[in-house]
């Protein structure tokens, strides 16, 4: 595989651990290669449920627990922002939902955009500002960027931390609980309960494909398409 292709890798790896080596690479060439090689390791041969809809339904259960919501209500399709409309309760919401789901990468909370650009601008301020005062102080060059950096880390780390209660945009802004199951399958969420021992082969078709979609790009996965292939298909979209 090539460097685009890296995040896959290592993806594929924490999620079928002790199939790879430590720094091994996969040479599987097509995504069925890949399966096979993954089903070769799984001891489950009857045909287990479907993943994504497991991990919606148990998602539906937490979202519905903590948000004091019906659960015929919340469907693949409804946005994170439709369950958690309140801006000013979200943010704790949101903890408590993610901790109970456990779901890696996926939505996140930022601050509003022009917060941000006040963090940015601020920042870079301090930067220009330490570093002419080194200039003025030092008799050398060295030290001046070096301080300059620190100082602009210095800011941006508590500048973060103080603005952090402001984080209560979701980004991506459309992310539904249909993504955050894909996501939970892809990166084997607790609420799924499934060990990579006793997964199917058509789990593992399942996880794959949800990671070529999340890693790669590729909303669809031809079997005996190419990761280059896969790669371009993305990228023309």
């Amino acid at each position: 595989m090539t460097v685009d292709l890296e995040d896959f890798e290592f993806a594929v790896a924490d999620r079928f651990p002790g199939v790879f080596g430590r720094g091994q690479r996969l040479t599987a060439a097509t995504p069925r290669e890949l399966i096979d090689h993954l089903a070769s390791h799984a001891c489950s041969p009857d045909d287990g449920p479907c993943l994504t809809v497991r991990a919606f339904y148990r998602i539906r259960r937490v979202l519905s627990q903590y948000l004091d919501r019906s659960p015929r209500g919340i469907v693949p399709t409804t946005c994170l922002t439709e369950l958690m409309p309140d801006l000013e309760q979200r943010r704790s919401q949101w903890l408590a939902v993610h901790a109970a789901i456990d779901v890696k990468y996926g939505a996140r909370l930022v601050r509003p955009e022009p917060l941000a650009w006040v963090i940015a601008l601020t920042v870079g301020t301090l930067f220009l500002a330490t570093v002419s005062a080194a200039a003025i102080l030092f008799t050398t060059t060295w030290p001046i960027l070096p301080v300059g950096a620190i100082a602009a880390a210095l800011t941006t780390w508590a500048a973060l931390q103080i603005t952090s209660p402001w984080a209560r945009h979701f980004e991506p802004r459309d992310f539904t609980v249909g993504d955050l199951a894909r996501y939970a399958v892809a990166y084997n969420s607790p609420v799924l309960d499934a060990e990579y021992s006793v997964l199917t082969r058509s789990q593992i078709i399942e996880i794959v494909r949800a990671l070529v979609r999340l890693e790669v790009g590729a909303v669809t996965m031809p079997l005996d398409a190419t990761w280059r292939e896969l790669v371009n298909v993305s990228r023309a979209r």
